[in-house]
């Protein structure tokens, strides 16, 4: 993906700004103020996905997959209780048990013998599997480099402080687990 770039200071009027042109135009009272900055946000997360997915294809993997391996490589040790890994996913739980296997299965990570709980295990990442989260993250930062190439840091740096209030605000009123990773 090329980077995105801005050649001027002002940047032109884009869809957004039609559709909301349209509303404002056909429905004077209602007050749509917050409507462009959701349907862009809305738009940049559906591209992202998609950029992220696309570059997770050549790793055979989905993001569900790459949440897994990714959280159990940059543990201590490289090790996680199954337990554990749900606080540092970004994903939903559903069907993890499969992520597992699967990965299990490929050879980027074993179960090993909870010392402490007989009936559990540990998750360990193989070399392998730790070889392949660098990877596949070296991957999805390179898209998140391209997506973001036209904010400079001080605008990359106000534009995260402003997505920190917004997560901490709606997390709090809506995070079923008390927002702690964004579920």
């Amino acid at each position: 993906m090329e980077p995105l770039t801005e050649t001027t200071t002002t940047t032109p009027p884009d869809f957004f700004d039609v559709l909301e042109e349209e509303w404002r135009t056909t429905f004077p009272e209602r007050d749509i103020k917050c409507e462009p900055l959701m349907t862009r946000m809305t738009w940049l997360i559906q591209r992202m996905d998609r950029l992220v997915d696309k570059a997770f294809e050549p790793f055979g993997l989905g993001r569900g997959d790459v949440e897994v391996i990714c959280a159990i490589a940059r543990s201590p040790g490289h090790r996680l209780q199954p337990k554990d890994l749900l606080n540092k996913m970004v994903v939903s739980s559903g069907g993890l048990t499969a992520r597992i296997d699967k990965l299990e299965k490929r050879g980027a990570l074993r179960r090993l013998p909870d010392p402490n709980d007989r009936r559990g295990s540990i998750l360990e990442a193989t070399p392998e599997g730790i070889e392949l989260a660098v990877d596949v993250h070296a991957a999805h930062v390179a898209v998140e480099e391209a997506f973001i190439a036209a904010l400079t840091d001080g605008e990359r740096e106000a534009f995260n402080r402003l997505l920190r209030r917004l997560v901490s605000s709606v997390a709090a009123v809506d995070a079923p687990n008390g927002g702690k990773n964004g579920n």
